[in-house]
């Protein structure tokens, strides 16, 4: 913390080292990545992702929550002024 309080740290050789780790890092992820995975993949077609089930009252409860809590600090704010 002192070196770069009183400007003796330079940056260069820190921007070099993080380059220089991230290609370390990187290299080394692609060439184990094949190993990692080999069995571990499915097909994004096969996969059926449901957004929201049309029958569950939560999403329409977390709107009147929101809604109640923004009208509650709305009139809190009212009551500043």
């Amino acid at each position: 913390v002192s070196a770069a309080v009183s400007e003796r740290f330079s940056v260069i050789p820190l921007i070099f080292e993080r380059l220089a780790a991230a290609l370390i890092s990187g290299t080394i992820c692609r060439l184990l990545l094949p190993y990692y995975i080999a069995y571990n993949v499915t097909a994004v077609s096969n996969v059926q992702i449901h957004a929201y089930n049309g029958y569950s009252p939560i999403p329409s409860l977390m709107i009147v929550i929101m809604t109640l809590w923004l009208f509650g600090e709305y009139c809190q704010k009212v009551n500043e002024l």
